[in-house]
């Protein structure tokens, strides 16, 4: 009996498992386009995003258009390439649009422009009656969004009353809790009115939830205020080992990729899970970001190094290559001549090298990153009196990893001259910077004579800031 019921499970399993909309693995242009109609005035498609990277670097569109008829009627199109499902999202005609598109997607939209104004109010019969969409690997109904969407703001709320009384500082207990949680979000998911494959990604989404939940854990132990002997057991405690690894369905196939990206390869590897198919795809991808990583920060990749990699990889590396070659190349001609210069050796003596590289000087070190927006806000507040400081002797020097845009980086080095430099993530672990523990903005303000004086983390303001400098200008 026992056999049978788990060849039952297996073939259910299996059968959810079969209604996941696959993608082919391939590196391939991909496009949204379509027609707004009975526009009340000219409308403009804003710049197309997408929520995460891609090998071949920014995720705007590589080309956009749009094209006003006489009839009050938008054409328009977005183009990106992609290697990978990706989220894109964008507005059309104040109608605000978020997809999954797989590589090589052609999808068409048409927008009844008044009946959305119309219903706007009401985004599921909107989506179901002023909008026209085909074409998309992995379509989401409106009522899936609906569901998605009232999930995750569930999961969202913190119960810090339960914690406190029933899982604080106590990961197994924590992880039980967010287990049970799971379920009841997947009960819902099965009784969903959506197609089996849309039921399909949502389970993937769930999984994905109970995963960030755990993930969650020392962030939530130290918002209950947990004392610093609590935080240390609750770090010592928590584990990728999970005992309900093997009931998820998303280390089974590659369209999970669409969810679970290579952060999430430690888990795979934790619970044995590695070898499965998504493991597997991810360990390449990882392999195809490191040199990607390498790349945006000049480090040599030899043609090698990109054979050795899947195929869908090698084109999309290539090109972002030859793109990046480009940029440089028009970068480094506006640039002063000692731009180039870079410390050597062990990154733990960076630091003291750009310091010594300005002696005498005040130095203002700037960890930073193009997605962050406190890091913006903060290189924005300080360039309207960074050429105050400069004439009065301090230094500025920006520091980000290679998660930042390889546009967004040569931006900000455009517009904000100093010493400018991409590290590889591990690199700026290994350079031991003070005070700082992963968390951006984070500042460094050395003296004259090549002395921290002050580490911030975090951009409160201005002021505060001034107030830092003056006192190590006063030194």
């Amino acid at each position: 009996m026992n056999r049978i019921l788990f060849a039952l499970i297996m073939m259910l399993s299996v059968m959810d498992l079969n209604a996941q909309p696959e993608w082919p693995r391939r590196y391939a242009i991909t496009v949204v386009r379509g027609h707004a109609y009975k526009l009340p005035k000219e409308e403009i498609v804003s710049r197309g995003q997408a929520s995460k990277t891609n090998l071949q670097g920014d995720m705007a569109p590589f080309d956009q258009g749009i094209q006003m008829d006489a009839d009050s009627t938008c054409s328009f199109w977005l183009k990106w390439k992609l290697c990978w499902p990706m989220e894109v999202s964008f507005n059309l005609c104040d109608v605000r649009f978020s997809m999954p598109l797989a590589p090589g997607d052609t999808v068409d939209i048409e927008l009844d422009y008044p009946k959305a104004q119309e219903l706007k109010d009401d985004d599921i019969r909107m989506q179901r009656e002023a909008i026209a969409m085909r074409g998309a690997t992995l379509q989401r109904s409106p009522e899936g969004k609906a569901l998605l969407s009232s999930l995750l703001w569930k999961a969202a709320y913190i119960d810090a009353d339960y914690m406190n009384a029933h899982c604080r500082a106590d990961f197994e207990a924590f992880r039980e809790w967010k287990w049970q949680l799971y379920q009841k979000r997947l009960k819902e998911v099965k009784k969903a009115k959506v197609k089996k494959a849309e039921k399909a990604l949502l389970r993937l989404e769930m999984e994905r939830q109970y995963l960030t939940d755990l993930y969650s854990y020392n962030f939530l132990m130290d918002y209950l205020g947990c004392d610093s002997t609590e935080m240390a057991a609750a770090k010592a405690q928590f584990s990728n080992v999970d005992p309900h690894a093997a009931s998820f369905q998303f280390p089974h196939s590659i369209a999970s990729a669409y969810y679970f990206g290579t952060g999430y390869l430690e888990y795979l590897q934790a619970n044995g899970l590695a070898e499965l198919p998504l493991g597997r795809y991810l360990k390449e991808r990882q392999q195809a970001e490191a040199v990607v990583a390498r790349l945006k920060t000049m480090r040599p990749v030899s043609d090698a190094d990109i054979r050795a990699l899947a195929p869908e990889f090698q084109e999309a590396i290539h090109d972002f290559q030859e793109e990046l070659d480009r940029k440089l190349r028009e970068e480094k001609a506006q640039q002063p001549a000692d731009s180039a210069w870079m410390p050597t050796g062990s990154p733990d003596t960076w630091l003291a090298q750009m310091v010594e590289r300005h002696a005498g000087h005040v130095v203002f070190v700037d960890f930073w990153a193009t997605w962050c927006g406190p890091c913006q806000k903060g290189i924005s507040e300080m360039a309207t009196v960074k050429e105050e400081y400069e004439k009065q002797g301090v230094d500025f020097v920006y520091i980000t990893d290679n998660s930042s845009s390889t546009d967004g980086f040569l931006d900000i080095q455009t517009k904000h001259p100093g010493d400018h430099f991409m590290f590889l993530q591990n690199e700026i672990k290994e350079m031991n910077v003070p005070g700082y523990s992963g968390a951006i903005p984070h500042y460094l303000i050395y003296g004259r004579d090549g002395k921290l004086v002050k580490y911030v983390t975090g951009w409160s303001s201005l002021e505060n800031m001034k107030q830092e400098l003056d006192k190590a200008l006063g030194d």
